[in-house]
């Protein structure tokens, strides 16, 4: 806290510094509140969003400003872990919960602004992401370990991925058609997967062949494939 960047983090340029102290804990309780739920954000100038065919941080760095438009993200969780109060920058752990394209970095900076402070991420740690969470993830030298051994059971099946999705099961005539790409009727439906536009697996012999979208449409019930991979 209470230093600015034009990266929203430590590595980037500072453009303010100033000494932060007796910061209360309540105070910063109460701005996070403001955060929690569908916000907006402007995605930083250092960036991967695109521009015209260009990607933000490229044309930040040559200088280049252009506008950027906001989108709607939202926080589910935003608390406080640990907060570290000492010297003239106090540190702030903050567990978040949050939608996919939420940018951590834009959020740091907008509740520095709120609190009147400024504050930039230092570090940030990606706890889980949909199904894969952190404490079951693998270092490189645990895989180099398991394959030395013949040992493969820790790599996880292709469905894992999609394993919150219904399940649409097909026979051999339609797999054709879906290698293809090809959109085919629905023989079975399931109440889970009627909503139109809705994405559900699709499995032959128990095997995971394509990822589809559900379209109703004249009364007719449909699959597109939109991830084939077979």
């Amino acid at each position: 806290m209470g230093i600015t960047t034009n990266t929203y983090d430590t590595v980037g340029e500072i453009l303010s510094q100033k000494s932060v102290s007796n910061l209360p804990l309540e105070v910063i309780e109460q701005v996070l509140k403001d955060f929690k739920g569908s916000i907006e954000q402007i995605p930083p100038d250092f960036s991967a969003v695109h521009y015209k065919g260009k990607r933000l941080y490229e044309l930040a760095r040559k200088g280049i400003e252009v506008p950027k438009k906001t989108r709607t993200v939202y926080i589910k969780k935003l608390e406080i872990f640990k907060y570290y109060p000492q010297g003239p920058h106090p540190r702030i752990i903050i567990d978040i919960t949050c939608s996919k394209g939420t940018y951590i970095r834009t959020l740091c900076s907008d509740i520095g602004e709120k609190l009147g402070t400024g504050a930039v991420l230092s570090f940030l740690i990606r706890t889980s992401s949909g199904p894969f969470k952190l404490e079951d993830s693998l270092t490189i030298e645990e895989i180099k370990e398991n394959i030395s051994k013949g040992n493969y059971d820790f790599i996880l099946p292709m469905n894992y991925l999609v394993k919150h999705l219904p399940v649409i099961e097909v026979d051999l005539s339609d797999v054709k058609r879906i290698k293809n790409g090809s959109t085919i009727s629905m023989k079975q439906l399931n109440d889970k997967i009627l909503k139109n536009n809705s994405m559900a697996q699709i499995i032959h012999n128990d095997k995971l062949i394509a990822v589809g979208q559900v379209i109703i449409s004249n009364g007719k019930k449909l699959i597109k494939p939109k991830k084939v991979f077979i």
